[in-house]
């Protein structure tokens, strides 16, 4: 699965969600992702990637964006290495225009993240005519 189909995946959930809801009652969701290996133990998960995602999402300036986006059902972090390594890849689905880049401190946890409050009508700032969009099906980005 791709990181465009997940992020339409999770904004098409909570359009699902706020339908029927009065603005009032509508939620907003806030996710993070980083790459790395995860193991299960005792207490539940662990890894470096873990830890990231946790301060990821928790973090003032992803609480921020939601405030600053209130169209917006979503607020999503990607690690800088994620960012590198898969949004500036080029794949299609995601605005790599509007991620904006923001330094994060969290705890034990310091780094860069880069940060979208997608839409349905966002483009990628003019550059292509690009909605944010599924990218291609399981195995066909290769």
């Amino acid at each position: 699965m791709t990181l465009a189909r997940l992020t339409l995946g999770l904004m098409e959930a909570v359009e699902w969600v706020n339908e029927p809801l009065k603005e009032a009652a509508q939620i907003q969701l806030r996710a993070a992702f980083d790459t790395g290996v995860v193991r299960h133990a005792a207490n539940g998960y662990v890894g470096r990637a873990v830890i990231s995602v946790a301060r990821l999402v928790n973090s003032k300036p992803l609480r921020n964006m939601l405030v600053e986006s209130p169209d917006s059902p979503l607020a999503l972090a990607v690690s800088d290495s994620l960012y590198q390594d898969v949004v500036l890849s080029g794949l299609p689905g995601l605005p790599v225009n509007r991620f904006q880049q923001v330094a994060i401190e969290e705890k034990e946890y310091a780094g860069w993240a880069w940060l979208l409050a997608p839409h349905r009508n966002m483009t990628d700032g003019g550059h292509r005519d690009v909605i944010l969009q599924p990218g291609p099906a399981q195995g066909d980005e290769r």
